[in-house]
Order: structure tokens, then sequence, then C-alpha cells
């Protein structure tokens, strides 16, 4: 990750500063950001009962759609409008920097996988279609990568969301 000293300032053990107005990495080559929410900096503390921004709680949110089956991508951002989803950054930092904040019950679920979607941004492909980039746990490791909204989503595919 380039410029990693503007993205975070590490505060202690359990918690850093990370700046969302750096720009978030792009998932794939020729890729530009469609929609940018959010900016300024942000505390992201691990704590015993999860991870919390700026003192807020950090939920897996499923779409009740979702949970009962698949719905589009398109249809699961207008059901995210409004609500304070994560930026991507965040996932960066918490890969690079930090991947001990990652709370223990992100890895369960009901599937040998799963796949945790940051909201806050939504880039473009070349071609024209959206994607929205992603923290997911494969083999016990975490990676990232990036899910179009023109795909299904189902329930192993929640968005990061502050509680409210």
């Amino acid at each position: 990750m380039e410029n990693s000293e503007e993205r975070i300032q590490v505060l202690n053990e359990t918690a850093i500063m990370v700046n969302l107005d750096v720009p978030p990495e792009l998932p794939f080559n020729n890729a530009s950001v469609e929609e940018n929410i959010g900016g300024g900096w942000v505390k992201v503390e691990k704590r015993e009962d999860g991870l919390y921004i700026d003192d807020h709680k950090v939920i897996l949110y499923l779409s009740e759609k979702q949970k009962n089956g698949r719905m589009s991508g398109r249809e699961l951002r207008k059901e995210l409008l409004g609500k304070p989803v994560l930026h991507p950054n965040i996932l960066d930092v918490l890969i690079l920097h930090r991947p001990k904040f990652i709370p223990e019950d992100w890895k369960k679920g009901k599937h040998y996988y799963v796949f945790i979607f940051f909201w806050a941004v939504i880039f473009r492909h070349s071609c024209g279609s959206l994607c929205v980039r992603c923290l997911f746990l494969r083999d016990g490791n975490w990676g990232w990568g990036c899910y179009g909204l023109d795909s299904d989503w189902s329930d192993f595919e929640p968005a990061a969301l502050l509680e409210s």
C-alpha cells in the first residue's frame, strides 16, 4: 500500500486512527471511484466484544432478502442508502496493519467462507460495471477482493455497518 504513513496513526496496541480522505486502493487496473461516502480521520479500536469505529460497534448486516435467499447487488445498494457503511480504507488497514483487530465472530458463519463488504466506496470498471470491495476469509487467511453489483448477494455476504 502506498503512503501508509498518511493512512494511519497508531494510538496504542488496541487503537489506531485511519484517514478516509486518502484515495482508496483500487480493486483492479482501470477501475475508478464512482461514489465515495465519508472522509476525515476515524478511530478504529479493538475491544473485547468486537471492533469499534469512533466508539460505535461494527456489525455485519444482512438484508432480510439475503437471509431468505438472494438479492441483486443493485437492490442491496438501494437498501443500504443512508446506513452507516464502512469505508474500504478501514479494510486495508485491517489486512495490512492490524489483522488481529478482526473480530473472531467474523470468522463464524454457516458457510465455509465469508465475505464482508465495505460499501462506502463504489468502484466502476472501464466497461461500466460497478463493484464493492470486500474482506474475505478463505482457508483461515484474510484477503480482499471485489464483487459486482450486477451479481446476486446471499447470506454469506454481509455489509460492515456501524451499530445504531
